[in-house]
């Protein structure tokens, strides 16, 4: 799958790229372990997926799983990497969309790349407004 993966990316390194799923690299290892069926350690899982992002000029990994929203830095050979991670999408195990939780909302531009990342919250009285919280903006490195 991940040979699939690599394929499947753009060679215009230019291009602004999103990497997204479930377990961020920053949560536990035993989350990333397949218990070594594969011959690959978590480590070079993990410095693969991140080898590949630093192919791309405009590049950042979204991910979830931890329920909690943070915003990681990533130092891979002097290039820094963002990792986005996603709130619990509300409170209640997610059952309540008026309490706690959120989402994430990015502007993308086709020429210039990733310009924002924002934490929109769940937990409002209204659901149909919702005031943005800036997370981070992502910056060229």
């Amino acid at each position: 799958q991940i040979g699939a993966l690599e394929a499947a990316l753009s060679s215009d390194t230019s291009r602004p790229t999103l990497f997204v799923q479930h377990y961020p690299l920053t949560t536990g290892q035993s989350w990333w372990s397949d218990y070594e069926t594969s011959g690959t350690t978590v480590t070079e899982k993990k410095q693969r997926l991140l080898s590949m992002m630093g192919r791309f000029d405009e590049v950042a990994l979204l991910a979830g799983h931890n329920h909690v929203s943070g915003h990681f830095v990533h130092d891979v050979g002097g290039r820094l990497l963002d990792e986005y991670v996603a709130p619990y999408f509300g409170g209640n195990n997610g059952e309540d969309l008026t309490s706690g939780g959120g989402f994430l909302a990015l502007l993308v531009s086709p020429t210039d790349g990733i310009l924002e990342v924002k934490e929109i919250p769940a937990g409002t009285a209204d659901t149909n407004v919702a005031t943005a919280t800036l997370v981070g903006t992502y910056e060229r490195t």
